[in-house]
C-alpha cells in the first residue's frame, strides 16, 4: 500500500456499507469567532465517534444555502447540522427525508428534526439587568432585527426595559464591526445621549468600541459596552468585553450528538435542547460617572 500510494475509496466504501463516517455542516459564514467556536465542539464530538466534518458556507445567501444543502445531501453524509437560519421550513422538510438534520436556530418545527438553540432573549435580559444593576437608565441596544437571533435578543431587551419601566432605545445594524461603528455614530449624533450600550453580538461589540474611541470617550468611564457570544477576543485584556455566553462549543457538541443519535433512530421525535446562557463582567462595564459627551 505504501509503496502503490493507495488510499482505500471512501465513495465506493460508502456504497457497500451505506455510510460515509462524516457529517455535513452548512455555516453562514465564518467571519464571526462564534461560528468557529461551534465548530470546535462539533468537531471533538464527531472525531470521538470517528466520524469526519464537511463544512460548506452559505454566505448568508438563501439561494446558496440551499445548493449547499443540496451539495451535501449529494455527497451522502451520514446527517447534517445547519447553523443557518436563511433556510425555509419546506427545504428543511425535503433534506430531512434524505438525512438527519439539526439545526441550530429557532426554526419553525419540523418532524423529525432536532433544535438546539441558546436561550437569546433570557441572555438580553442578563445584559440589561446587570447594567441596571450598575445604575444605568439610558441603554441603547445594536442589533440587526433581519437576523433571528437579532430579531430575539431586541424582544429580550425590550421585555426587560419594560419590566423595569424604562425607555428602550434600538438601533437596527448588521451585527458586524461597521454595523457597530456605524450605529455608535449615530448614537452619539443623537441629542439625548445614553451611559451604555448593549451590542448584539461581540464583533459588533468591537465596532462600538472602535467608534468610542475615535469619539475621545472612553470604555467603560464615559460608555458601558456589553457584547454578546463570549468569543475569545473578547477575553483579551486589552479588551475585556463584558458580554453574555451562549456556550457556543456546547451547542455544537450536543448538535452532534444529536445528528449521530438521529443516524440510529431516524424515526424518533424531534428534540429541542435550549441552552441557557450566562452573563460574563469583565472591564468595560462600571456604574455610570455621567450622561458623557464626545469632548
Amino acid at each position: 500500500m505504501e509503496e502503490l500510494g493507495y488510499r482505500p475509496n471512501a465513495a465506493a466504501r460508502t456504497l457497500r456499507h451505506r455510510k460515509s463516517h462524516s457529517i455535513g455542516v452548512l455555516v453562514s459564514e465564518l467571519h464571526n469567532p462564534f461560528f468557529s467556536m461551534i465548530l470546535d465542539g462539533i468537531d471533538a464530538v464527531a472525531e470521538d465517534h470517528g466520524y469526519t466534518s464537511l463544512i460548506v458556507r452559505g454566505q448568508r445567501r438563501s439561494q446558496t444555502e440551499e445548493d449547499m444543502l443540496g451539495r451535501l445531501l449529494e455527497l451522502q453524509v451520514d446527517g447534517i447540522i445547519a447553523v443557518t437560519e436563511k433556510l425555509p421550513r419546506s427545504v428543511l422538510i425535503e433534506a430531512a427525508r434524505s438525512a438527519p438534520l439539526v439545526t441550530l436556530t429557532q426554526t419553525p418545527r419540523v418532524p423529525r428534526v432536532d433544535t438546539v438553540v441558546s436561550d437569546n432573549r433570557a441572555g438580553a435580559r442578563l445584559a440589561v439587568d446587570h447594567l441596571v444593576a450598575l445604575g444605568h437608565t439610558r441603554i441603547a441596544m445594536v442589533a440587526d432585527e433581519g437576523e433571528h437571533a437579532g430579531t430575539e435578543r431586541i424582544e429580550g431587551y425590550r421585555a426587560a426595559m419594560l419590566h423595569l419601566t424604562l425607555e428602550d432605545l434600538v438601533i437596527h445594524a448588521p451585527m458586524t464591526e461597521m454595523g457597530g461603528y456605524e450605529a455608535t455614530r449615530q448614537l452619539l449624533a443623537s441629542p439625548e445621549p445614553v451611559t451604555a450600550i448593549f451590542a448584539g453580538n461581540d464583533v459588533c461589540a468591537f465596532g462600538v468600541i472602535d467608534a468610542l474611541t475615535e469619539a475621545d470617550m472612553r470604555v467603560p468611564h464615559d460608555m458601558s459596552v456589553v457584547g454578546y457570544d463570549n468569543t475569545p477576543v473578547a477575553a483579551f485584556q486589552t479588551i475585556s468585553l463584558t458580554t453574555v455566553d451562549q456556550f457556543a462549543t456546547q451547542i455544537g457538541a450536543e448538535a452532534t450528538r444529536s445528528v449521530l443519535t438521529r443516524v440510529k433512530r431516524r424515526e424518533a421525535p424531534a428534540r429541542h435542547v435550549v441552552v441557557p446562557p450566562s452573563l460574563v463582567e469583565r472591564a468595560t462595564t462600571a456604574p455610570p460617572r455621567e450622561l458623557a459627551r464626545p469632548r
